[in-house]
């Protein structure tokens, strides 16, 4: 039986969003300051230079380098997509072995004998389309490089302002691209799919209900190891109080304790769930 259902070409439709809320700056307030941050990385300092795991060098053989305080940008993307659409079903009803066609609308169909149940069943298959409703509404978080990164990460704290300009504010922001368009395709290529076996759209809507730039207070010290120039990086989330990244460097014993920018290190890295082990 030939389909009475013309398919919905969509590939070239593409899905725009009605409603976009204006984007938001979010600073988020510490709940760590310099000293404590200081004393969090003393505490585990020998740790980060320990031979095999356990033979750590002297405590005084270790000093703090560096210890700076900048904020970690996040980007916080959220929608909602929902579609009522309609898609192509058959049906299958039993019939009496006698029937020989059915009438549905006037129009007649003649019903099939299938193998059903071990033994010759007259079946009769109606094709029709069926309403479906499909909603999906979620939240994403990408960091300063756009990489998508587990919500969990994201230590939430109260905010110790909100504004739309930086640079009126006296801190160590680290840069990140911003822009509608970067954030509507990657909502969409995320929520706003078309299921497989859409026939008809009857509604659809794609909506962006959050954009913020969450900035996140880290504090950065490096320690170094004064008899064999090693030098280690590391990253303390200052809401969480999180070690959340540590970098080893081959230095010179002798050099000042000014660092460079990040940019210049060229150690291996390490995240933080390899961090817990070596700190004992």
């Amino acid at each position: 039986m030939k389909s009475r259902i013309e398919v919905y070409v969509m590939t070239e439709i593409e899905v725009l969003p009605q409603k976009t809320v204006d984007a938001k700056t979010i600073i988020l307030r510490s709940r760590l300051d310099a000293n404590m941050a200081r004393m969090k990385g003393e505490k585990y300092k020998q740790s980060f230079f320990a031979k095999f795991g356990f033979l750590k060098p002297k405590a005084e053989e270790i000093r703090l380098a560096h210890i700076e305080k900048y904020y970690e940008p996040y980007i916080v993307l959220g929608g909602k997509y929902s579609i009522d659409y309609c898609k192509r079903h058959i049906y299958a009803t039993k019939v009496s072995e006698q029937t020989g066609r059915v009438f549905v609308g006037g129009k007649p169909f003649k019903p099939e004998t299938l193998n059903l149940e071990k033994a010759p069943t007259r079946v009769l298959m109606l094709e029709g389309e069926e309403h479906v409703h499909y909603q999906k509404e979620t939240y994403f978080v990408l960091d300063r490089f756009r990489r998508e990164i587990k919500p969990e990460k994201l230590h939430f704290a109260p905010s110790e302002d909100q504004t739309e300009n930086l640079a009126t504010i006296d801190c160590d922001f680290r840069r990140v691209n911003i822009s509608q368009e970067a954030d509507t395709a990657f909502l969409r290529a995320k929520i706003a799919k078309r299921p497989s076996d859409l026939v008809h759209i009857i509604r659809e809507t794609f909506d962006i209900t959050e954009r913020s730039t969450v900035y996140c207070p880290v504090y950065e010290l490096t320690f170094q190891n004064m008899n064999s120039g090693t030098e280690v990086t590391l990253l303390i989330d200052g809401v969480s109080g999180e070690m959340t990244l540590f970098k080893f460097n081959k230095r010179e014993p002798t050099r000042s304790a000014e660092m460079k920018d990040d940019s210049s290190f060229n150690g291996d890295f390490l995240v933080a769930k390899e961090l817990e082990p070596l700190i004992t």
